[in-house]
Parts: C-alpha cells; sequence; structure tokens
C-alpha cells in the first residue's frame, strides 16, 4: 500500500524512530490540539506507524522524508 501527505522536508531521509525529529506544519495549533487531549505528544504517529505496522503486516514502514511525505507498506 502507498500514501503520501504534504510535509515540510527536513533531509530527504529514511525516518526512523531512533531519527525522527517532530516538524509540526502548524506548531500553534499542534499545541492547541495537545491542551484539550485531542491529539497524543508530538511525533508519536512514527512510533505507533512502525509499532503496529510490524504486528499487523510482519513488516516495518519505509517512511521518506521528501516534499510529499511518502508511506509505504509492503
Amino acid at each position: 500500500m502507498y500514501t503520501a501527505n504534504a510535509n515540510r522536508a527536513e533531509s530527504g531521509e529514511l525516518i526512523t524512530p531512533d531519527n525522527f525529529r517532530p516538524n509540526p506544519k502548524n506548531p500553534l495549533i499542534a499545541a492547541f490540539f495537545r491542551n484539550i487531549w485531542l491529539a497524543d505528544e508530538l511525533g508519536s504517529g512514527v512510533r505507533n506507524l512502525y509499532r503496529y505496522n510490524k504486528l499487523y503486516s510482519g513488516m516495518e514502514p519505509q517512511l521518506i522524508d521528501v516534499m510529499c511525505l511518502e508511506l509505504l507498506y509492503r
């Protein structure tokens, strides 16, 4: 499966939970949703993608940091 999302690219490299640095598109809105408990901590989605994708598909996703963030599930 393949999906893409607009992104503010920094490195153009493969994103892993170890090298990921959260970079919100709109930090003010991100902080607001965290304060009213409608969002998890910033960057928790990458950890969750790696954790749960491996459980459900048996493989790790490939997240590539480009202008359009690409997520590849095989």
